[in-house]
């Protein structure tokens, strides 16, 4: 972990941190000065004093009553400072996942983000509920009463505090297993969400192909192992039970070994013995409390190791240019462009293209020839491994990402839709335009009747992972959202996939005529769709193999030719 876990906290609200700190030192002072009032009381009603044993019992309520308030500030202020901690935790979380690499993000399983939102954050916030106030209180209240034991009797705390150390040393010593067994369960924990995830997301697949008992056999077979590791971790957490019993009755043996020789022989008051019992329960809190400080400690430290590696994770890298020369001749130009994912194997190869401001292009080939790789390194998701890329003129790594992805438009084919209104997932595109402007763009792309009869209007919640509404609804409100956009370069994506042939056709027309002064990029699933292009890219093997108009690559009879024969036959081709 890059960097400490106790100073990762005290450099957040530290004003509210110290306030902590002073109340933990004032209540600890004022709950050893009861056990030194105690002594007093109870020496008074043996003398029968009773003057003094007014005076001392009137400055004990007294004292009670400040105590109770601090008690109360020191609590809320504890709660206040875990809530809002947590609360920036979640936020940095939030705010890196959103400025990370595209490459971390879909390296990483969707379930280790929710383990990390919650089962790693439980533990955390645990360890800030009930642990961290200890670590404040415990070391005060202990100094004050080793201070007060010894004016009591520095024989007795001498002879009581031999075993403590021991005690500590193998407290420390059996709970740092458990640090990394948590770690370990954590980790399958996350397997066992990714596996939900997939689940949830699968579950259509599953009930066609009767997937259920092996689904049911991967279930059982990663919470064994979670449990396994759960089991491990338990079993040191078992031990630390018989060390607490150990701990607790070591100093009271010691004190009716010795404690009551020291009375008779009249070296301690009664009085004094009896405050120093309280001591003893003082002390032995501490002693209790310490292996579950540092067993919380090590799970939450285990669990921030795991939401560390997301929060250092190495943003996407930007530039500073945000503007463009709106003369500039080409709005596109790839030069001798090679990627690869993981270092060996090529998606793109060598690939060089430019496209012209307001051209239409379409660019087709087969699954994986690197159709969307090439949406992606347009977009700045990700950096070309060999060779250069310009969009409106400026070098890609030049930009400032978030600039030049405001001037894309994208329509995918995997629509994502948040959990909110119609009328808001569509206005993300463009959050300056009023009611009638969405209403106006979701009837050029055939939503608007189905939003209002089937959803039940804009204002309709979609719900989480929009699971009623179909996939061409879901691809006609991403295209209102596509359409609302104010963009220099528009990008469908295999955008009308799950649409039929008459929607596509009436969608596209209309799209062309609302674009006509744009750049549109189309990646094409159906090549009856871009005969009207201006050229058409074709991708083979991660190389552009051919471009030219529709009709110039049916004459050329080559790679394209054969695709666009393929899915349409001879009858299309006039053969």
């Amino acid at each position: 972990m890059r960097k400490g876990f106790i100073y990762s906290i005290l450099r957040k609200n530290l004003s509210l941190l110290l306030s902590i700190i002073l109340l933990s030192l004032m209540v600890a002072f004022i709950n050893i000065y009861f056990r030194n009032m105690e002594r007093y009381l109870i020496d008074f009603v043996l003398a029968k004093n009773l003057e003094g044993f007014k005076r001392v019992f009137l400055t004990v309520l007294l004292i009670s009553i400040v105590r109770i308030f601090l008690e109360y500030v020191k609590a809320f202020n504890l709660g206040k400072f875990a809530e809002k901690y947590m609360n920036e935790l979640r936020l940095d979380i939030g705010k890196k996942l959103t400025k990370v690499n595209l490459e971390f993000i879909e390296k990483r399983a969707t379930g280790d983000f929710i383990s990390n939102l919650s089962n790693d954050l439980s533990l955390i916030q645990n360890f800030l509920n009930s642990s961290l106030g200890d670590i404040f209180y415990q070391p005060f209240v202990f100094i004050f009463g080793v201070i007060l034991a010894f004016q009591i009797s520095w024989k007795l705390t001498l002879f009581t505090f031999v075993i403590i150390p021991i005690c500590i040393y193998l407290s420390i010593i059996i709970s740092k297993p458990v640090e990394k067994y948590t770690k370990k369960q954590q980790d399958e924990y996350g397997n066992v969400n990714t596996l939900v995830q997939d689940t949830l997301s699968g579950i259509t697949v599953i009930k066609a192909f009767n997937l259920k008992s092996e689904m049911v056999s991967l279930f059982d077979e990663k919470i064994k192992r979670a449990f396994k590791e759960g089991l491990r971790s338990a079993r040191f957490e078992v031990i630390l039970d018989p060390m607490k019993e150990i701990i607790s009755l070591s100093p009271f043996i010691m004190m009716f070994l010795f404690g009551g020789r020291l009375v008779i022989s009249g070296e301690i008051s009664v009085g004094g013995i009896m405050a120093f019992i309280g001591l003893i329960n003082i002390f032995i809190a501490p002693m209790n409390v310490l292996p579950n400080i540092i067993n919380s400690y090590r799970k939450a430290k285990a669990a921030l190791e795991r939401i560390w590696e997301i929060l250092s994770t190495e943003e996407e890298r930007s530039g500073i240019i945000n503007e463009y020369d709106p003369d500039c001749p080409y709005v596109v130009e790839f030069e001798n462009v090679s990627f690869s994912y993981d270092g060996a194997d090529y998606i793109l190869k060598d690939v060089s293209f430019k496209i012209k401001k307001g051209e239409k292009v379409a660019i087709v080939g087969e699954s994986g020839g690197g159709k969307s790789t090439i949406v992606k390194l347009i977009l700045g998701l990700y950096k070309p491994t060999k060779g250069h890329i310009k969009v409106l003129g400026i070098d890609i790594n030049e930009w400032n990402l978030s600039s030049l992805r405001g001037r894309i438009s994208v329509a995918n084919q995997d629509v994502y839709l948040f959990p909110e209104s119609v009328e808001e997932n569509i206005r993300y595109g463009n959050y300056n335009v009023d009611n009638k402007k969405i209403e106006e763009v979701s009837k050029k792309v055939l939503a608007y009747d189905f939003i209002i009869s089937d959803l039940g209007g804009f204002d309709k919640e979609i719900g989480e992972r929009a699971l009623k509404i179909s996939g061409g609804e879901r691809q006609r409100i991403a295209l209102a959202r596509f359409l609302l956009k104010e963009a220099d370069i528009f990008i469908m994506d295999e955008a009308t996939s799950a649409l039929d042939s008459d929607t596509e056709a009436q969608i596209q027309e209309t799209l062309f005529e609302e674009l006509k002064d744009k750049t549109l990029i189309v990646i094409a699933h159906r090549y009856s769709s871009i005969k009207f292009v201006d050229r058409i890219l074709v991708i083979e093997d991660g190389k552009i193999v051919e471009d030219g108009t529709h009709e110039y690559l049916l004459k050329k009879k080559g790679v394209y030719y054969k695709l666009y024969s393929k899915q349409l036959g001879e009858v299309e081709l006039g053969v």
